[in-house]
C-alpha cells in the first residue's frame, strides 16, 4: 500500500495566551507519506512500513522567554522524522510462537536557536538577556532512534498459556538540543503473563490471569524534563525523570 496525507493543527491556546501580538505562533502542517507490504502465510505473518512525515512550523520549547517571563513555543521551519517499522509472527509448533518488532527512525530538527537564562548578563534597565545556541540537525525531543521487541507463547496444556515480552527502547533527550547532559538512558524491561481459562463453568467463560511487569527489577526512567541556566560564568543543569516501578 501506499499512502499520502496532510494533516494541520492549530497552537495551543497557551501558545497565544503566551504570546505577544508580535510573536503570534503559527499553525503545524504535517505531510505524511507511507509505504509498506503485507504477508501472510499459514505460519507466519510479516507487515513492514516505511515513511517520510514532513513538519513545516512545527511548534517546539526552546527556552525563549515572552515579555513577561513565561517560557513559550515557537515554530521551527522545518523538521522530519524518517523510520521504518517491521513486525512478524511466526507459529513453530502449534503450542509455541513467536512475535517481534523493530523501529528505526531518524527524527530531526534541521535548525533552531535555543535560549538560555543568563542571570549575568543584563541590560540597562534591568531585563534579563538570553544566550542564544544555534543548533543545525539536532534530535527531536522524546524521540528514540530504535524501539524493538521480541516475545513468545507457549502453551504447554490446554486452556494454560505464558506469554514473555521483551522490549527495548533507545536512548532519547529530554529537550531538542541533543545533549547528553539532558539524555534518558537506554533501557530494557521484559514481563511475564500467565492465563488459564475456564469455559461454560458458571459463565461462558471466565480467564485468571498474574502479569509480572519489570521482572529483572529494571531501573529506569521514561519520562522528565530538563532545565537550565547560566549563572557565575557556569552553566547550570538540572534534570528531573520519573523513575517507574521496579517488579510489579
Amino acid at each position: 500500500y501506499l499512502s499520502y496525507a496532510v494533516a494541520n493543527r492549530e497552537p495551543a491556546r497557551t501558545d497565544f495566551v503566551e504570546s505577544s501580538t508580535v510573536s503570534r505562533p503559527r499553525s503545524e502542517q504535517l505531510h505524511n507519506i507511507e509505504a509498506g507490504y503485507r504477508i501472510s502465510y499459514k505460519k507466519w505473518k510479516l507487515n513492514s512500513t516505511v515513511y517520510y512525515m514532513h513538519y513545516e512550523d512545527q511548534l517546539i520549547l526552546t527556552g525563549q522567554l515572552n515579555d513577561v517571563g513565561a517560557y513559550t513555543r515557537m515554530n521551527v521551519d522545518k523538521s522530519y522524522r524518517l523510520g521504518f517499522e517491521i513486525d512478524g509472527a511466526y507459529q513453530i509448533v502449534k503450542s509455541f510462537s513467536l512475535n517481534a518488532n523493530l523501529a528505526l527512525s531518524r527524527n530531526k530538527i534541521v535548525s533552531f536557536d535555543e535560549y538560555i537564562d543568563n542571570y549575568d548578563n543584563y541590560d540597562s534597565e534591568g531585563n534579563m538577556i538570553q544566550d542564544i545556541i544555534h543548533h543545525n540537525n539536532s534530535d527531536i525531543a522524546f524521540s528514540p532512534s530504535i524501539i524493538g521487541g521480541i516475545g513468545f507463547t507457549y502453551i504447554p496444556v490446554r486452556n494454560f498459556s505464558i506469554g514473555w515480552f521483551t522490549k527495548y527502547v533507545g536512548r532519547q533527550y529530554l529537550d531538542n538540543s541533543q545533549s547528553n547532559d539532558r539524555m534518558l538512558s537506554a533501557y530494557s524491561t521484559s514481563s511475564i503473563n500467565l492465563s488459564y481459562t475456564l469455559y461454560n463453568v458458571f459463565f461462558k467463560e471466565i480467564q485468571f490471569g498474574v502479569l509480572v511487569n519489570n521482572v529483572f527489577n529494571k531501573r529506569y526512567a521514561n519520562n522528565g524534563y530538563t532545565w537550565g541556566f547560566v549563572s557565575g560564568g557556569e552553566r547550570v543543569i538540572e534534570n528531573f525523570v520519573f523513575a517507574q516501578a521496579g517488579t510489579n
